[in-house]
C-alpha cells in the first residue's frame, strides 16, 4: 500500500537554467539545489497507520531562476514495513515548493527503495514535478532528492539536495534574478 499525502517543500540555494531548444514558450530549468532543512516529529494525519513516524520538514532560500522559495513537507517512515521484514522504510509523500507572488510547484517524492534496520538519516529517492500554480501552471520534470540529516535535540537538521529539471510551458526562467 502506498500513502500519498499533500504537504509543501524547503529552500534552495543554487540552480542553473537551460533555455528551451525551441525558444520562447517552453522554458526548462536544470537545477541543483541544496536546501537547509529542519525536521521535527509531528502527529501523523488521519488515516496514516499507527506504526508510522511522521516529521514536519521546513526551510527556505534563494534559487537562481526562481528567487525566494519556501518548502515544507511531511516525511513518513513506516517503522514496521512488511516489505522490509519489519524494518523501517521511507515512503512516498507530496511536497510543495512556493515562490511568493509567482506560484507553486507540486512534487511527488517517491518511496525510497531500501530498508533500514535503524535510523534512516541519509538516503536518495526520486521525485517528479506533478504540476504547479500561477506562473508555474503545467510544470513537469523529475530528478533525485538526497536527504542528508543528523539527529538534533528537537528532531533532525541538515540538507536536502535536489538534482533534476523542471519545464514550464510559456515561461522563460530569469537567471539574472536571485
Amino acid at each position: 500500500m502506498r500513502w500519498i499525502l499533500l504537504a509543501g517543500l524547503v529552500g534552495v540555494v543554487a540552480t542553473t537554467a537551460v533555455p528551451a531548444a525551441s525558444g520562447r514558450g517552453n522554458g526548462t530549468l536544470a537545477a541543483h539545489a541544496e536546501l537547509k532543512v529542519t525536521s521535527s516529529p509531528t502527529s501523523c494525519p488521519a488515516g496514516v497507520p499507527s506504526d508510522f513516524l511522521c516529521a514536519d520538514r521546513k526551510g527556505s532560500g534563494i534559487v537562481r531562476g526562481l528567487g525566494q522559495v519556501t518548502e515544507t513537507y511531511l516525511y513518513f517512515v513506516d517503522q514496521e514495513s512488511p516489505e522490509c521484514g519489519g524494518a523501517k522504510r521511507v515512503v512516498r509523500t507530496t511536497a510543495r515548493l512556493a515562490v511568493p507572488g509567482k506560484g507553486e510547484f507540486d512534487l511527488v517524492l517517491d518511496d525510497h527503495p531500501g530498508c533500514f534496520p535503524g535510523e534512516a538519516l541519509s538516503l536518495t529517492r526520486t521525485y517528479r514535478v506533478a504540476g504547479g500554480t500561477g506562473a508555474y501552471a503545467g510544470a513537469s520534470g523529475n530528478g533525485t532528492l538526497s536527504h542528508r540529516v543528523a539527529i538534533t535535540l528537537s528532531g533532525a537538521a541538515g540538507t536536502d539536495v535536489y538534482d533534476g529539471t523542471v519545464a514550464v510551458p510559456g515561461l522563460e526562467f530569469d537567471l539574472s534574478a536571485r
